[in-house]
Parts: structure tokens; sequence; C-alpha cells
């Protein structure tokens, strides 16, 4: 078992919190998870890298987010007056609806240390990830900084091309 394995074994059943990007592939892999890697913002990604995402996630009891990162994720959703935008819009509604949010205000958000480096939604998480929350993330320097600090993330990267086993 590696590293990121042991990882999501030790938080099963409990609350994860998944970054930006992986949320994007999240929600068009919801709509139509053949043409992720067709898409402008998820064609680093393959049908196969949706199936690892939904398989690690639906063995969290929570999916959590913030405010910050639903903000981004909305900046970065195709916009237009397609069908796939409306189906995506649809189920980033029912997302945001169906999950928890974790919310920190800005004003306390931008006076932590990781606020320079990092911006505003990177610091909540790590905000997040200081009370024990498992962070999945595939934002490189984002998880060398929570690694550094000796909190619990895993690198989406470091999965890709596993199975992640049904006995986890």
């Amino acid at each position: 078992m590696t590293y990121d394995e042991s990882l999501i074994q030790k938080h099963l059943n409990k609350s994860i919190l998944v970054d930006t990007n992986l949320l994007l592939l999240f929600l068009y892999g919801c709509v139509d998870k053949e043409s992720i890697s067709d898409r402008k913002r998820t064609n680093k990604y393959t049908p196969d890298d949706f199936d690892l995402l939904w398989n690690i996630l639906q063995r969290f009891a929570k999916i959590l987010y913030t405010p910050h990162i639903l903000t981004e994720l909305s900046n970065l959703i195709e916009k237009g007056n397609t069908q796939f935008y409306k189906d995506v819009m649809t189920a980033y509604l029912n997302f945001a609806t169906t999950r928890t949010e974790m919310f920190t205000p800005s004003n306390l958000l931008i006076q932590k240390p990781p606020f320079l480096p990092f911006g505003l939604a990177d610091t909540a998480i790590c905000e997040i990830a200081s009370s024990g929350i498992l962070i999945i993330t595939d934002d490189l320097p984002l998880y060398g900084y929570l690694n550094s600090m000796y909190l619990d993330v895993v690198n989406f990267n470091h999965l890709k091309g596993m199975s992640i086993r049904a006995e986890m």
C-alpha cells in the first residue's frame, strides 16, 4: 500500500476536501466523462481519472468545500448557451447543496502564512487541513506545502493509473 493509499484508508468514512481542479473533473465527469479529455480545463485528465476520483470520493461520509473553491470552480466552468454548460451548472448546484461547506472569513485567512505564496482559496484549504481533514489535490506546490507541514494530503497524480482496491 502506498503512502497516499494509507492516508485514504486512515480517513475512510470521515471527511475529505477536494481541490478545485479535481472538483471540475468530478463535475465534468458526472455530465459527460467521455468528453473530459476534449475540454480546455480538463484535457490533462482521462475518463479513467474520473472513475478513480469517483471511486475515492464515494468512500467518504462527507465531501467538503469552501466558498473560495466554489468561486474558483464557477470561474473555470466553460460558459455558454450549451446543454453541456446547463448540465454542468445543474451538477454544480447539486454538489453545493448536498455537500458540506467549510468557512473561515477571508479577513482571517489573509493573515495566515500561506496567503502570500498561495492566495485565498489555498490558504482556506491549508486551514482545513490543519484541523485534521484529508485534502486531495493535484496542485504540486500546495501538496508540497501541506506535506511539509505534516498534514494529511493526497496527491491525485500519485494515484493515477492505480486501481483503488475495494477492501480499502
